[in-house]
């Protein structure tokens, strides 16, 4: 986990629900070997996906990375990852 950013598990949640995507059919959208489990341990913040994993998060979701809330202008952060430390 070292080395990860921070996942905001709350913005990814409230992001799943807004889309109103189930855990299990989220998963099956993201592949490359996601899991429902993978997804309950994101939105707590208790497991950090590895870095290819937030595009195809906000690909499922049909958002762009610049639309999270509290993107930077440019979109260059994905808004799902806080900042500080773990």
């Amino acid at each position: 986990m070292h080395g990860l950013p921070r996942l905001d598990g709350d913005a990814l949640r409230r992001t799943r629900h807004a889309r109103g995507r189930r855990l299990d059919a989220l998963a099956a959208t993201v592949g490359s070997g996601t899991t429902r489990q993978q997804l309950i341990d994101y939105e707590p913040g208790a497991r950090r996906p590895d870095p290819p994993r937030p595009a195809a998060l906000t690909g499922a979701l049909e958002v762009h990375p610049s639309n999270w809330p509290g993107s930077s202008p440019a979109g260059r952060h994905w808004p799902i990852y806080g900042t500080g430390p773990a």
